[in-house]
């Protein structure tokens, strides 16, 4: 076989004065132009939201399947529904917390002063030839 695949890896520039809006290297909208380059970064956050959301729902769904807060140290109530219903929001929040700290979207975030300039998730864009 003689096929070959080129990629190249760009990242996205954090901005902490509003959305996204710039990749690395730069040169890489002179190959898609300026309108691939915003599209490149609006597939990043669609794709990087749906991600977010479905781990936050999958570690709420385990606190929930094993009773996180919900011991008897935790929620103390007398309706077993409310008791329910708050772990079920603290369940969603830890998982939120979660996804913030540990999949990096690219967002500016407050507070967060050790934050690089540049993303950490990578975008490979993927090139395949057929040398024949």
């Amino acid at each position: 076989n003689d096929a070959a695949m080129q990629f190249l890896e760009t990242r996205v520039v954090r901005s902490e004065s509003g959305p996204i809006n710039s990749i690395v290297p730069s040169e890489v909208s002179q190959i898609i132009g300026e309108e691939g380059v915003h599209t490149l970064i609006d597939s990043f956050n669609l794709i990087c939201n749906v991600g977010k959301n479905i781990v936050r729902v999958a570690v709420a769904a385990s606190n929930m399947e094993y009773d996180g807060f919900l011991d008897e140290n935790g929620l103390n109530s007398d309706n077993e529904e409310e008791m329910y219903i708050a772990a079920d929001r603290m369940s969603s929040s830890a998982g939120a917390n979660l996804v913030d700290d540990i999949v990096d979207d690219g967002k500016h975030k407050e507070g967060n002063d050790g934050q690089g300039s540049v993303s950490m998730s990578p975008h490979r864009l993927c090139k395949y030839i057929n040398r024949a």
